[in-house]
């Protein structure tokens, strides 16, 4: 009868149901950081959800020796889709059956809860047939006897649950521009070990290795940043460049004076000369021409300067 009864039940924890009930107090909430003792027909809060960097979690049940002798008499059971939400007022919800198991007798069960579809030749008793998603809400499981009449001492077993992270090989770098002008930002352009970003501004998944990146612009000297991508984090490099400084070229006739902020230039002229971005006004003395002018000089930028006589010959009309 005993073996009827337990193939009955077995059958009935393959079905797949839309709705189900669940009963029983909230022990706690389950996260990598806690663990949590369970007892018979106590709830417990499952806070995991999908990420890019995981590849998924492991749930660790650990069963006392003194109860592994009672074969076949609990099942371990995950629902999704809780109503209403999980609180420790509330004994009464519903939900959607994620899987139900016989307890295997043994001092450890795992259960794997994939959050990226590969690489999950990992080492389970039971897994969620589905991955996680990343607005996933809070799980529920429950721990119940499979059938009235067991003995007074196997109804006061107590499991230990734990879940361990499971991180991909993988992490992600964000550059901080906000030590860049904002007129400027769009113009970088990064390379990551030969790999070309223009100003990305999310995160970049890179593999958990060193890396270097290089950043240049037209306006900007070029900067090198050595960084090591740590697994299952993003690492922040803030970006701290230096602005090259408008440079001016001249092409002016021999002789003439070229006063620039109040310095003489006329004998540094054969080089281009760079100056601080911003307002500089010039003063150029030719004989007896003088010319001034202010001019913006924009960082990165390149100006040429030229002056020249022009010499009007006209026919003249006889009367």
């Amino acid at each position: 009868m005993r073996k009827i009864l337990l193939l009955l039940l077995l059958l009935l924890m393959g079905m797949s149901a839309f709705s189900d009930n669940i009963r029983g107090p909230i022990k706690g909430n389950i996260d990598p950081k806690t663990d949590l003792m369970l007892g018979l027909e106590e709830l417990a809060i499952l806070n995991i959800h999908s990420d890019p960097f995981t590849q998924g979690y492991m749930l660790k049940i650990s069963i006392p020796k003194s109860y592994q002798r009672y074969e076949n008499s609990y099942a371990i059971s995950l629902y999704s889709n809780v109503y209403p939400k999980p609180s420790v007022n509330n004994r009464y919800y519903t939900g959607t059956r994620e899987f139900r198991e016989i307890l295997p007798t043994k001092d450890e069960v795992l259960i794997y809860f994939p959050c990226d579809s590969t690489n999950n030749k990992i080492l389970k008793d039971f897994a969620l047939s589905r991955l996680l998603r990343e607005d996933e809400d809070p799980l529920i499981f429950t721990f119940l006897p499979l059938m009235k009449g067991l003995p007074e001492d196997a109804g006061g077993i107590r499991i230990n649950l734990s879940i361990e992270k499971i991180s991909k090989n993988k992490g992600a770098v964000v550059f901080d521009y906000s030590k860049v002008r904002e007129e400027y930002r769009n113009s970088l352009n990064i390379q990551i070990n030969g790999n070309t970003y223009y100003s990305p501004d999310a995160p970049i998944m890179l593999d958990n290795k060193e890396y270097t990146a290089i950043i240049t612009s037209p306006y900007h000297e070029k900067t090198v940043y050595e960084f090591e991508v740590p697994k299952g984090e993003t690492l922040t490099i803030p970006i701290e460049i230096t602005e090259k400084k408008p440079v001016i070229s001249f092409d002016v006739p021999e002789g003439t004076s070229v006063i620039i902020d109040g310095t003489k230039y006329s004998d540094k002229l054969e080089a281009p000369l760079s100056f601080e971005e911003g307002e500089h006004s010039f003063f150029f003395t030719l004989g007896d021409h003088q010319v001034s002018r202010s001019l913006y000089l924009q960082g990165g930028k390149e100006y040429k300067i030229s002056i020249f006589l022009d010499i009007l010959i006209e026919e003249a009309k006889i009367q």
